[in-house]
C-alpha cells in the first residue's frame, strides 16, 4: 500500500486569500518527485484557517528521498511565512486504497489515540477493522506514534455526523472505551494525480 503524508497548519490571511497561487510552487516541487502519486489540499471545516495538504507516496522511501533532496529546505522555506502557528505532520500506510476517501465531497479524519494500558494492536484494531469495512473508510497507525491511528472516511455532505449514525453499529462507543478520538472534516481538492 502507498504511504500517505498529512501536513497541516494554521495559515496566514495572505495565504488563505490566494491559496492556489501560493501553494502552486510547492505542489509543482512535490509532484515532480519520483514516487509522488497524488496531492490533495483543502481547509478544515471546523477551522477555516487550518490548511491541509495530503500527499500520496508510492512508499516512505520515495517521500524520504524528496526530503533528502538539496532543494527541499528551499521549498519549505517558501511556505514558512504563511504559517501562523505550528506545522503538524503524520505519515500512515492505510489498510486499503484511500482514493474514495480523499475524493469524496467531505473527508472525515479521525485521530484515534490509545488510552493508557490499551495497545492499538489489541481491541482498538478490532474496532478499527470493523469501521473500515465501510466502502470509503480506511485506517492505519501513524509512523510517528504506534499508539495513534488515523481513520479516514469519504462522505457526502449530508452524511457528516462524526459517527452518530446507526451505520456505525456501536463501533465508536467501543473505540471510545480504549481510545480518545478527535474528529475533523475537510473538503479536499485533487491538485495532482489521478
Amino acid at each position: 500500500m502507498p504511504m500517505v503524508e498529512f501536513v497541516w497548519w494554521p495559515a496566514t490571511h495572505e495565504f488563505l486569500n490566494d491559496i492556489d497561487a501560493v501553494i502552486r510552487p510547492t505542489v509543482a516541487h512535490i509532484s515532480s518527485a519520483n514516487g509522488c502519486l497524488g496531492i490533495y489540499h483543502g481547509l478544515q471545516e471546523e477551522d477555516k484557517a487550518k490548511f491541509w495538504m495530503v500527499v500520496v507516496w508510492e512508499s516512505h522511501a520515495h517521500h524520504q528521498a524528496m526530503m533528502n533532496s538539496a532543494d527541499y529546505p528551499l521549498m519549505v522555506g517558501r511556505l514558512k511565512p504563511y504559517f501562523s502557528g505550528e506545522l503538524k505532520m503524520n505519515h500512515v500506510e492505510f489498510d486499503k486504497d484511500t482514493a474514495g476517501s480523499f475524493s469524496a465531497p467531505v473527508t472525515t479524519i479521525y485521530f484515534v489515540q490509545s488510552k493508557a494500558g490499551f495497545a492499538a494492536q489489541d481491541s482498538l484494531a478490532h474496532g478499527l477493522e470493523k469501521l473500515s469495512k465501510r466502502t470509503s473508510t480506511t485506517w492505519g497507525a501513524t509512523q510517528e506514534d504506534a499508539e495513534m491511528s488515523i481513520v479516514i472516511e469519504g462522505q457526502a455532505v449530508g452524511e457528516v455526523n462524526a459517527g452518530g449514525s446507526e451505520l456505525y453499529d456501536g463501533i465508536f462507543e467501543e473505540l471510545q472505551k480504549h481510545a480518545n478520538i478527535e474528529v475533523l472534516h475537510t473538503k479536499l481538492k485533487l491538485v495532482f494525480g489521478a
